[in-house]
């Protein structure tokens, strides 16, 4: 947690995350939890979401957001063009968020 507040950070926002999106059944590819994407040597581009989450042929990127958290220029940038080419990005700082793109998270309709 945070000294602010007690906001959780966000790596135990994407903990949170991967945890329920693979107890749900996806795929998930973590990029640089809680951090930067540097130390991957660059293998992404600088910007790119920090999960992957893949199910039923559908994929969905997921930039993880401390409560006080903004993207940078960078993040802005790829986002939109990922976009533009079709991805469906979603900027979250919670599970629940993510409960709400993808919808109910118990199964019932």
């Amino acid at each position: 947690m945070t000294k602010y507040h007690n906001l959780p950070t966000e790596e135990d926002i994407q903990i949170t995350i991967v945890a329920w999106l693979r107890l749900r059944g996806w795929l998930v590819f973590e990029f640089a939890k809680g951090g930067t994407h540097r130390r991957l040597g660059g293998s992404l581009p600088v910007g790119f979401p920090d999960l992957v989450a893949i199910q039923n042929g559908s994929h969905v990127y997921f930039e993880v957001k401390a409560p006080k958290g903004r993207l940078s220029p960078a993040q802005e940038a790829l986002h939109a063009e990922m976009r533009e080419a079709g991805c469906d990005i979603f900027v979250v700082r919670s599970l629940e968020e993510v409960w709400d793109i993808l919808g109910n998270p118990w199964g019932d309709e």
